[in-house]
């Protein structure tokens, strides 16, 4: 069995990759969004259209680094979670979590 940094590391796995279930609460959430698009779109002029699309690109844009920014961040206070539970004294207690 493959360990999840051998997963990681061979590209089986992305942090940043979003799965769902069809009529999950984030599947009706894009149906709607897409819906209330079409509607702004129908009611833009092509200029106006155009300048929309332009907007939404640089704000996924946008999303997609604050994605990667709130992962790694994630990941190292995850890490120094993992780090403080082998420190060798708890700054509270005095002793260290295998001292006997």
């Amino acid at each position: 069995m493959k360990s999840i940094l051998e997963h990681f590391a061979n590209g089986d796995l992305n942090p940043l990759a979003r799965k769902f279930s069809p009529g999950s609460p984030y599947a009706e959430s894009i149906h709607v969004l897409g819906e209330k698009r079409d509607e702004l779109e129908a009611l833009l002029s092509p200029e106006q259209s155009r300048l929309l699309e332009e907007y939404a690109v640089q704000h996924n844009e946008t999303d997609g680094l604050n994605g990667i920014d709130d992962f790694i961040c994630g990941f190292k206070i995850g890490m120094r979670m993992a780090i403080e539970v082998f420190e060798e004294q708890s700054p509270i207690m005095g002793v260290g979590m295998f001292d006997n």
